[in-house]
């Protein structure tokens, strides 16, 4: 079946046309008219198997199994009695029966051995199985308007929102946001302007979840941070090294002896002579004499002068010790993590 045929059999209503169009997976911009069917008509191309026929092709007589329907199509139960004599309909449906009011059942192909039954009753339920080209799967209730689910389960239990406003009433501020919640925007404006109540800016600051121990609202931290010397990791720094070699050599010396100022020496008389020799003192001949001093005469307050050259130590070094210069200047570094800037606001009454 083309595309034009099935426009066609819908009689002219545009909107069933459009909708087979894009059921076909061809786009139908918006705003389109019944002048731009034509084209669309021919973007389109041809119908296939798999497309969602729009209105029901053919109706139930009653008694047909639904297991026997695989052509892609639409058919229509038009009451309840239909709907009651016929085979393999969802379990329950023929229970309800009586207040579904017919139904429509639409068979659709996802490949060519896949098939998909929909039926949609006029009550407001859904349900669908699958055909893998050798059985059917059982049904599944997708939606039924009439299902509700209940508050203490987390539902609203209405069926329409005016119903469920009624149910679980209008919820207060109290409820969304009790004095200490914490809000946040991506923008300057006070949620006092959007739902009351009384709200302190938090300003420069990030959240830190604390423990049960710890104080809400207390601070800490820093945006910035100058490291101690207790902090800084422990390490040292070495300075070794070697004054460069002159090779061999000597090193002169020469000077003054420093003035002992005005003075004479002693020189003892023994009866083995002096240092051990054999002279002995002329006025002292006599053995007698033995162990008594002679001194020379005073020479006044004089220096006397020193030369000479210190013993070489052949080729050799020095060694150097010392401290190296300081580095650093003692500023604080950054100590972000990185961030977004958002509006943080807190509930106070």
């Amino acid at each position: 079946m083309s595309i034009q045929s099935e426009i066609n059999r819908i009689s002219g209503n545009i909107d069933a046309a459009f909708s087979a169009i894009e059921a076909q997976g061809t786009p139908v911009p918006e705003g389109s008219n019944s002048n731009d069917l034509a084209a669309l008509i021919a973007q389109a191309g041809d119908l296939s198997e798999r497309a969602v026929l729009l209105e029901p092709q053919n109706v139930f007589n009653g008694g047909e199994d639904l297991n026997d329907f695989k052509m892609c199509g639409n058919w229509l139960c038009t009451n309840d009695v239909i709907a009651t004599s016929l085979k393999n309909c969802p379990e329950g449906l023929t229970d309800v029966a009586s207040g579904i009011g017919g139904f429509q059942l639409r068979v659709l192909a996802t490949t060519n051995s896949v098939k998909v039954q929909e039926l949609i009753p006029f009550s407001g339920q859904r349900w669908h199985r699958y055909y893998n080209g050798d059985t059917w799967s059982e049904w599944t209730k997708d939606y039924n308007a009439a299902d509700t689910i209940p508050i203490t389960n987390g539902g609203t239990g209405a069926r329409n929102a005016a119903a469920a406003r009624a149910n679980i009433g209008a919820c207060s501020l109290d409820d969304v946001y009790p004095v200490g919640s914490i809000y946040f925007a991506y923008n300057h404006t006070s949620p006092a302007s959007i739902f009351g109540g009384s709200w302190t800016r938090i300003s420069s600051r990030f959240l830190y979840g604390v423990t049960a121990s710890q104080t809400i609202g207390s601070t800490g931290g820093e945006a910035e941070h100058l490291l101690t010397s207790a902090e800084m990791p422990s390490h040292s720094h070495t300075f070794t090294g070697t004054a460069t070699s002159a090779g061999a050599h000597t090193h002169t010396v020469s000077g003054t002896a420093a003035s002992a100022g005005s003075h004479n020496h002693s020189v003892p008389n023994t009866s083995n002579g002096i240092n051990g020799s054999a002279v002995r003192a002329e006025s002292w001949a006599n053995a007698s004499d033995s162990g008594r001093t002679l001194s020379t005469g005073l020479a006044g307050v004089h220096t006397h002068d020193v030369s000479g050259t210190a013993t070489s130590k052949g080729a050799h070094t020095h060694t150097v010790t010392g401290n190296i210069g300081n580095a650093g200047s003692d500023a604080a570094h950054n100590n972000m993590p990185p961030y977004i800037n958002v509006s943080i606001w807190r509930r106070t009454g």
